[in-house]
C-alpha cells in the first residue's frame, strides 16, 4: 500500500503529495531564505540580511497556519475530532 523497497516504510505517494502542496513550499522558500540570509550576513557583516531573511520566512509560514487552521475548521464542522498524535 504505497510502501516500495527501500522507502524505509515511508508511504511515499502521501510523501510527495506533502511536498507539491503550496504551503509547504512556501515554508521551504522562507526556510532557504533565512538560510541565505545568514549566509550573507557572515560574509557582510551586517544583520540586515539574516533580518530580511527572518522576516521573508515569517511571511511565507504564515499561509502554511492558514491552511493549517482551515483544515482544522473543515473538520470540525464536519463533526470529525481533530487527530492528535499523542496516544
Amino acid at each position: 500500500m504505497g510502501l516500495g523497497a527501500g522507502t524505509g516504510g515511508i508511504d511515499v505517494s502521501k510523501t510527495e503529495s506533502f511536498v507539491r502542496h503550496p504551503a509547504l513550499r512556501l515554508y521551504l522558500l522562507g526556510i532557504l531564505c533565512v538560510l541565505a540570509g545568514a549566509g550573507f550576513s557572515g560574509l557582510l557583516g551586517s544583520m540586515w540580511p539574516l533580518a530580511m531573511g527572518s522576516s521573508v520566512a515569517v511571511m511565507c509560514t504564515a499561509r502554511g497556519v492558514g491552511v493549517i487552521r482551515e483544515r482544522s475548521a473543515v473538520r470540525r464542522a464536519r463533526g470529525r475530532p481533530i487527530r492528535s498524535r499523542r496516544r
